[in-house]
């Protein structure tokens, strides 16, 4: 869905259209619920944030402004401080979750030596992902597997683009590290 058809969508929505709003939804709800489980680290408290975060969209909706940021940038923001805001009153550390490859799409059914070593790949990853600090692991979630700008997650973790591309820089060095002694099912 283009930027141009979510704003439709928005349109209709503030005139009393839940089926709009129902689009938006189906539009973002891997990516809500990838970034509030990047956060959580636990599936079903992440679907809580989720959910929680599509309800403050809905009612901040008439607040939304499309020449301030995106609605994907939006809505990403709301998810994230709900996913804080959550894991702070659980008292929780804010680790991550590697699974983001597991929707990766690949053009051949692996044999089955393939699919162990991606297997121990992903194992790795997500061990290496979880070590990274939290502000690392949100640069590169919102960068890397959410497909957002360095613009757009600065804009979401409210630091300059500078602080983003830094931390993007480290977490990949940090990741690179820890993956190279884990074999690569690509060799």
């Amino acid at each position: 869905m283009t930027e141009t058809e979510q704003l439709a969508c928005i349109d209709r929505t503030l005139a009393g259209d839940m089926a709009a709003f129902e689009n938006l939804v189906a539009q973002w709800e891997a990516s809500v619920y990838r970034v509030a489980d990047g956060i959580c680290h636990d599936s079903h408290h992440a679907r809580d944030v989720a959910q929680d975060a599509f309800v403050a969209a809905y009612r901040q909706l008439g607040q939304f402004d499309p020449h301030r940021a995106q609605f994907a940038t939006w809505l990403l923001t709301i998810t994230r401080n709900l996913a804080l805001k959550s894991n702070r009153k659980h008292q929780r550390m804010i680790p991550t979750r590697a699974e983001f490859l597991e929707d990766a799409s690949v053009s051949k059914a692996p044999s089955p030596e393939e699919g162990l070593e991606w297997k121990e790949t992903f194992a790795a990853l997500d061990a290496a992902m979880e070590k990274l600090p939290a502000k690392l692991r949100a640069a590169f979630t919102l960068t890397e597997l959410e497909g957002l700008s360095y613009q757009e997650a600065a804009l979401i973790e409210a630091v300059p683009i500078g602080t983003i591309r830094s931390r993007i820089n480290r977490a990949r060095q940090r990741l690179r590290l820890a993956l190279m002694s884990t074999p690569s099912p690509l060799s």
